[in-house]
């Protein structure tokens, strides 16, 4: 009864994009600071690239799952 009202008043869409827009900030922190992790134990941007491609498919994940 009470998700009605939310959607009645459409404030669940902008709560929605306002969990988007945080998962993305918090998924920013560690692709900046885990990639240069990663790259300082292996020394080359293949490995870089395969731990953003790895962290960029958990954050769909998260913002695809309902």
């Amino acid at each position: 009864m009470i998700t009605g009202m939310y959607q009645q008043q459409g404030e669940l869409g902008a709560m929605d994009i306002s969990r988007k827009l945080g998962i993305m900030i918090f998924s920013a922190v560690p692709a900046i600071i885990g990639g240069g992790i990663v790259y300082h134990f292996f020394g080359s941007f293949v490995q870089v690239i395969i731990y953003e491609c790895v962290l960029l498919l958990a954050a769909i994940g998260c913002i695809g799952h309902k």
